[in-house]
């Protein structure tokens, strides 16, 4: 009897432990692949530049221009020629748009008016 005991304390312990394991959630930790750094890209026309799978609003003046963007785990910085265009907090969901409405509106005002009268000033002019 007391092996029959003992086997199904076992049992019952195994089955306690995988139906733990089932309900278990996941711990909080830093992502594992974390891209932090700078790159250098030409912004396109939707002005909007992609880290991970996020897309951040970049000022619509700096459309056809060469930006610097930088990530790190705190914040998402887009330069143009050395000058801060934007800053957008990072956001670590998949697949998200950022858009600051400041840009909906410059980008309303290029298409409106033509895109010589919003251009981008360049560095040192």
């Amino acid at each position: 009897m007391a092996d029959h005991g003992s086997c199904a304390r076992s049992r019952l312990v195994r089955w306690t432990c995988s139906r733990r394991t089932k309900k278990r959630c996941w711990p909080c930790h830093r992502p594992c692949c974390i891209w932090a750094g700078v790159t250098t890209c030409g912004l396109g026309r939707d002005y909007y530049v992609r880290i991970d799978t996020s897309d951040y609003s970049v000022d619509p003046r700096a459309i056809g221009a060469r930006v610097d963007v930088a990530a790190d785990l705190v914040v998402v910085q887009v330069r143009s020629g050395g000058r801060l265009v934007v800053e957008h907090p990072r956001r670590w969901a998949c697949a998200m748009t950022i858009t600051d409405p400041a840009h909906i509106t410059t980008a309303a005002a290029l298409r409106h008016d033509g895109c010589d009268s919003l251009k981008w000033p360049q560095l040192g002019a």
